[in-house]
């Protein structure tokens, strides 16, 4: 009787720690955002609303990725603003290279295009991020994220805006994207 009764005890302190670290992850995260799941063909992540952000999967095919942020503020919407994840087959550890790659192909098609750094980084996972814009045209903030060499896809973070640079709350936005996005499955 006293091990069952130890044991029922152990069980109840076990579930309240663990409502409690659910409760203190929510409260961090803010009353507005919520966890996504997003699956796809040999992968799994999460990642979590922005405040005043919200995430659809429901028109990912339009912009070739796994799962697109739009803002709820209207000076957003009208710029254009949008925040998205893709997962991508990895050929090298160092995403730099692919960055380079891509600002290279920018200029064929955009010769006046300009870059500059930018200053997020993933808790956990190698991040390469960069800043390409045409000013007046079009900025694109740019974060690729290595989870690891166990894993043959690195993610994507972007987000896009029209003819001006981000504001900080827009930028907040993104890197609260960048920043909650824990990789599940896809490890070889």
């Amino acid at each position: 009787m006293k091990k069952r009764i130890s044991i029922l005890a152990i069980a109840i302190l076990l579930a309240l720690c663990a409502h409690d670290r659910r409760a203190a992850a929510q409260k961090a995260a803010g009353p507005e955002s919520s966890a996504l799941l997003i699956s796809g063909d040999g992968f799994s992540f999460m990642v979590q609303e922005p405040p005043g952000w919200t995430g659809d999967t429901d028109r990912v095919r339009r912009y070739g990725v796994s799962v697109v942020f739009f803002p709820q503020l209207a000076a957003s919407k009208a710029a254009d603003v949008t925040i998205r994840v893709r997962v991508d087959e990895k050929t090298r550890e160092n995403l730099a290279e692919d960055l380079t790659a891509d600002l290279n192909g920018l200029r064929q098609q955009y010769p006046e295009i300009q870059s500059s750094e930018l200053a997020v980084k993933h808790p956990a996972y190698a991040t390469f991020p960069r800043l390409f814009y045409k000013p007046g045209s079009f900025f694109e903030y740019v974060a690729y994220l290595n989870p690891g060499p166990q894993y043959p896809f690195s993610v994507a973070v972007a987000m896009s805006k029209a003819k001006s640079a981000a504001s900080p709350g827009e930028l907040a936005a993104f890197e609260s994207v960048l920043k909650s996005i824990t990789v599940l499955s896809g490890a070889e």
